[in-house]
């Protein structure tokens, strides 16, 4: 084989140009070729065993391009997609290989896939087990291992359970005999903010602290034309003197305790976990939507004939009812009939940079007041019917709990509305009106110190096992609460006999 022959195969080989092909890449091919012929002489003359020889080196070299190309894709697949193990649950939970992996897996709010919304489910029940306080181990919490509800979780998250397994050593001081999931995970924090009409309405943010200022601008301040900048040491730009303010955000918190006997068995226990996190998370929604509404931090409540007290969820904060008829007096008697200049006036009364855009606007009504809205008519002369658009409010809008649409804003019912209270349009005592809340949700923000969380505590000395469920918070008005700035207004007087 010539010189050139060599350079060729070499090429072809190592995958490089003919031009780049070294004397080391030349003396590699000879080798080989060598071996062949010597292996072909004794069977065949020198001209025949060449030919074999570069044959086979040939059919070598494609063989061993193909493995490499294998090799590549199966590499870059494995990147791309780890693999499961044959035990494992298929999709993500199959991937879990660490702790860490759990809390991923827990916490993700994108992840959609069918077997981590059960996990998710599931892991919320085994944190509330593993919190029992009592003399089951130490530091108070009941080894995870040790509960009989494990043996269901590892025949149905085999994956899972073997991560946590893995990870607990009994017989190590701080080795894992106390472990107990410490995570919510993001479907139950937000269960009680998918429950509410009212709340969900409003922006929400996390608090960074217990107390804190958020300072702002609300009001005041000029815009002027500048001209160009000619000389060397210009007059400054005219200056502007905005009303400065700032509003401090205290968090509020709300408990809600539900006591079980403790004859209940263990897996009776087990079963009712998910009913009373459920339970707790209704009670908790309803309990921020009625302070968002009808909140009076003042000594004595304004609705004198509910019998809010000072640890009732409507002392925690002032709602849309107080801040609009009490803080920015905007506020309209209805006189017993609704009708739709009645609603528009209450509106027009807000500050114009407020009522401009409808859709930032929201009206709160009870739910008994439907058929008020549907067959409602411009004013109680004409009477012509005002046509309400019950489809045109687009998914966005139906999704956060409207039923029709009055011009633009949304309307939301809400059961902490009453259908039951004085015609001033206060709870003083019990009669046959209702009233509507119009806001600018911009203008107000909900804040969370502390997303919803729960923990069984047993009392084995009174024979109790306590379900604690807890959220810290606070709903505040941004934009401070005199009639010079109105954001929200209150109608009421409006009969529903």
């Amino acid at each position: 084989m010539d010189l050139n022959e060599l350079k060729t195969l070499a090429a072809k080989h190592f995958g490089i140009e003919v031009e780049k092909v070294s004397d080391a890449h030349v003396t590699a091919i000879k080798g080989i070729h060598d071996e062949l012929v010597a292996k072909e002489l004794p069977n065949a003359d020198e001209a025949t065993a060449h030919a074999k020889a570069i044959e086979q080196m040939e059919k070598d070299f494609e063989a061993e391009k193909a493995a490499k190309i294998e090799a590549e894709r199966k590499l870059a697949e494995y990147k791309t997609k780890p693999p499961v193990d044959a035990h494992a649950d298929d999709g993500v939970l199959g991937r879990i290989k660490s702790l860490p992996d759990i809390k991923t897996a827990v916490l993700d709010e994108t992840e959609g896939e069918p077997d981590v919304r059960a996990f998710r489910r599931q892991w919320d029940i085994l944190h509330t087990l593993t919190t029992v306080k009592g003399n089951f181990g130490p530091k108070g919490h009941m080894p995870v291992t040790q509960l009989a509800y494990w043996q269901k979780l590892r025949e149905k998250f085999p994956a899972l359970t073997d991560v946590i397994q893995k990870s607990i050593d009994t017989q190590t001081s701080g080795g894992g005999a106390e472990w107990a999931p410490t995570l919510y995970s993001t479907d139950l924090q937000q269960s009680v903010y998918d429950q509410t009409n009212v709340a969900r309405q409003f922006t929400r943010v996390a608090a960074p602290a217990a107390t804190w200022v958020l300072p702002f601008s609300p009001t005041g301040g000029s815009v002027y034309k500048a001209g160009e900048t000619t000389t060397i040491d210009p007059a400054p730009f005219q200056e502007t003197d905005p009303t400065s303010t700032a509003v401090t955000i205290t968090a509020i918190k709300l408990m809600c305790r539900v006591a079980w006997s403790d004859e209940t068995a263990e897996d009776s226990i087990i079963s009712a976990a998910g009913l009373f996190q459920e339970h707790t998370s209704r009670l908790m929604a309803e309990a921020i939507d009625s302070a968002i509404m009808n909140g009076d931090t003042t000594a004595t409540h304004f609705d004198t004939g509910m019998g809010y007290t000072s640890t009732s969820p409507e002392s925690a904060f002032n709602g849309l009812r107080d801040i609009a008829k009490n803080g920015m007096s905007s506020s309209t008697d209805f006189a017993g009939t609704m009708t739709g200049d009645k609603v528009l006036a209450l509106i027009d009364d807000g500050t114009a940079k407020f009522i401009g855009d409808p859709t930032k606007l929201i009206i709160f009504t009870s739910p008994k007041t439907r058929s008020k809205w549907f067959n409602l008519v411009d004013n109680a002369t004409n009477k012509n019917p005002v046509f309400v658009r019950s489809t045109p409010m687009g998914d966005a809008q139906v999704a956060q709990g409207a039923f029709m649409d009055f011009y633009g804003t949304p309307v939301i019912p809400t059961s902490t509305i009453s259908t039951t209270m004085a015609s001033t349009g206060l709870w003083t005592s019990a009669s046959t009106y209702t009233a509507i809340v119009w806001a600018n949700k911009d203008c107000f923000l909900l804040t969370d110190r502390k997303e919803l969380g729960s923990v069984l505590v047993d009392q084995p000395l009174l024979g109790l096992k306590n379900v604690l469920t807890s959220w810290r918070g606070s709903f505040n008005a941004m934009q401070g609460t005199t009639s010079a700035t109105t954001y929200a207004g209150y109608g009421y007087d409006i009969s529903t006999a």
